[in-house]
């Protein structure tokens, strides 16, 4: 899927462009900086993993059909 590396390479290339601003900050703030970047980062994976749950779990309900008990 053409699309999917250009969104992979898109956020890889904004990823870099932190990464290289970061290191024109002064050296007091690029520790800031940088747990900052790791923030962002692991905030990201958090919802992109509640989103994934949630459509999977959407999925599901999509796939269900009604019984009907005598």
């Amino acid at each position: 899927m053409k699309n999917k590396e250009l969104i992979k390479n898109l956020i890889r290339l904004k990823l870099q462009t932190i990464d290289g601003s970061l290191e024109l900050l002064p050296g007091e703030m690029q520790g800031f900086a940088k747990e900052m970047e790791k923030d962002l980062i692991s905030i990201l994976n958090e919802v992109t993993a509640e989103f994934l749950q949630k459509e999977a779990t959407e999925k599901e309900k999509k796939d269900l059909k009604p019984v009907a008990i005598d």
